[in-house]
């Protein structure tokens, strides 16, 4: 799918939604969708590492994605039965993919939807006074939701954090609370104290595959009438970004999107109810920032375009200032496009689902 501009990515080939009839969806099994749009290994590199940037790294990125997906290409499907949108190849970046594709960012302190899993917890625990609820937060970053709401509401010895990096494990064990660098799906009850009562996935799920082993290992690793807390994308803000020529939901690291009917469909699959569900509302201000950034970083990727040859300046004082000037430049001409994210799309970034075992 290269084009004459060197890995950029035609937006008049995304939402084709041809069919296609030789996939396995996920969460249903359903064999036929609808073809939302087709990337390459090389496409999928240059949106994470810019070959005009590193083109060592780019090239060595372009190959593990290759080998991760064991083709040169990856579709983005819709599922005809149950609406489920995933990535077939249905496979997760691995700690390479991760390594190779991004630089180590910040952490964010506070989320709305930590707020209101945490309000949920709240109520939860006021409920349960005659014991002390176990909690476990898969991907748990640097710890910033544990830290908030321990040990005011759960203590810290009935606290296990799982999360890969070094800088985040660290600053959770800091604190005092164990953390562990394992996937989620090696975990056995045999090897725990006792199970848990909790268990929240934050921007998780959407970047994991073997799902049926995920929800399995939960089942044996929670308690009975255990709440599981699940935040993802919002699929609508995704789908609007995409068409509207912003930013892609690029496998590997992205190889799901979700809505509620999906989470309904795989909670009676695996013995769980959505006791909640809520859609983030829309900041005004945070959809402006998010449309003009991601706008720039999709020009980005052309090779032949001011934004790509802006990326390729040392100076990152320059880089910096040209850069806003820049995005500036590309938001006037699609004025019409922003007053649509902010009027027409009234959702904001995350969708919330708050499942009790059953």
């Amino acid at each position: 799918m290269k084009n004459k501009n060197s890995y950029a990515f035609s937006a008049e080939l995304v939402y084709a939604r041809t069919t296609i009839n030789t996939i396995y969806c996920p969460v249903c099994g359903f064999k036929e969708g609808r073809l939302l749009y087709t990337i390459t290994a090389d496409e999928a590199a240059q949106h994470f590492v810019l070959k005009e940037v590193d083109p060592a790294r780019n090239l060595k990125l372009a190959n593990h994605i290759a080998d991760l997906w064991r083709q040169y290409t990856c579709d983005y499907v819709e599922c005809d039965s149950c609406g489920f949108v995933f990535a077939y190849p249905f496979v997760g970046g691995d700690f390479s993919f991760y390594a190779l594709a991004y630089d180590r960012s910040g952490y964010p302190k506070w989320k709305w939807e930590y707020q209101k899993t945490a309000d949920a917890i709240s109520i939860i625990s006021s409920r349960k006074e005659e014991y002390s609820l176990r909690l476990l937060e898969i991907g748990a970053g640097d710890g910033a939701f544990v830290r908030r709401i321990s040990p005011k509401v759960v203590a810290k010895e009935d606290i296990l954090c799982l999360e890969f990096s070094e800088y985040g494990r660290n600053r959770i064990l800091e604190y005092g609370i164990e953390c562990l660098s394992v996937d989620i799906r090696t975990l056995k009850p045999s090897s725990l104290d006792k199970l848990f009562d909790i268990i929240c996935m934050f921007q998780v799920l959407e970047h994991m595959d073997r799902l049926e082993e995920l929800f399995n290992t939960l089942n044996r690793i929670s308690s009975n009438y255990s709440h599981l807390f699940v935040t993802v994308p919002n699929n609508e803000q995704i789908e609007f970004n995409e068409i509207s020529g912003c930013l892609l939901d690029m496998p590997p690291n992205h190889i799901s999107r979700w809505n509620r009917q999906v989470f309904e469909k795989i909670g009676i699959s695996f013995g769980w109810t959505v006791l909640e569900y809520q859609v983030e509302p829309i900041n005004t201000a945070d959809t402006l920032k998010q449309q003009i950034a991601y706008r720039y970083l999709k020009r980005s990727q052309d090779s032949s375009s001011i934004a790509n040859l802006i990326e390729r300046i040392r100076y990152e004082r320059i880089r910096k200032l040209l850069r806003i000037v820049c995005a500036g430049v590309y938001a006037l001409g699609r004025i019409n496009i922003l007053f649509k994210a902010v009027s027409k799309n009234k959702r904001g970034d995350s969708q919330w689902v708050h499942f009790q075992k059953l």
